[in-house]
């Protein structure tokens, strides 16, 4: 991201979530039922979390969620999350994600 026009300091990727579309499910499935995928925009989703360089070069993706996650409720079970906090805390201040949660 430094790289940019009038770089950004610090940013490492940047993060979002995007609702992507399936079939609606089976309504017989007692493990998986339609209404865990159906998202607030009203259809059937999946919820993926994806993390990219500057360049849009994906970096990081997880599509382990259906669509009635919140992208938040994503973030706190994030592995990079836990890294990055994890480097704050021993002093690290210049690595960050840029986006909106």
């Amino acid at each position: 991201f430094m790289e940019m026009q009038n770089g950004f300091p610090g940013i490492v990727g940047a993060i979002d979530g995007t609702q992507i579309a399936i079939s609606a499910p089976s309504i017989n499935n007692e493990l998986f039922p339609p209404l865990l995928f159906y998202n607030r925009k009203g259809f059937y989703s999946l919820n993926v979390q994806i993390i990219c360089d500057s360049k849009l070069k994906i970096m990081a993706i997880n599509a382990r969620f259906s669509g009635s996650v919140h992208d938040a409720a994503i973030w706190t079970t994030c592995q990079i999350r836990e890294l990055l906090r994890n480097n704050y805390i021993d002093g690290d201040y210049s690595s960050w994600l840029i986006g909106i949660y």
